[in-house]
């Protein structure tokens, strides 16, 4: 199943956004010549076997941002996450091709 992740964190949303795309995760997707951007916080997956992979992908990504962090700087919490499958979607178009 496509699983789409959509999440909060207390801090360095940019390094956990990047973690999850290095797992296999788009930020955008093309169909029928159009391109389409998901929000910040928000980014999928193909062929997820179970949502709770997901679930467990973000948290494995923090955990490792916060072993590797810089000294004096506080740990990434994860304060809010859902992970949904989906087959059907509508969206706006990216403006700037």
């Amino acid at each position: 199943m496509n699983a789409v992740i959509v999440y909060n964190v207390s801090s360095r949303i940019n390094d956990v956004r990047n973690g999850l795309i290095n797992n296999g995760y788009y930020a955008a997707w093309e169909s029928n010549n159009k391109k389409y951007d998901m929000p910040d916080n928000t980014l999928w997956k193909l062929d997820v076997a179970d949502l709770k992979v997901a679930l467990n992908e973000i948290r494995n990504v923090i955990t490792q941002l916060n072993l590797t962090k810089p000294p004096l700087t506080p740990d990434i919490q994860l304060t809010r996450c859902v992970v949904l499958s989906f087959l059907q979607w509508e969206a706006v178009e990216r403006i700037n091709p």
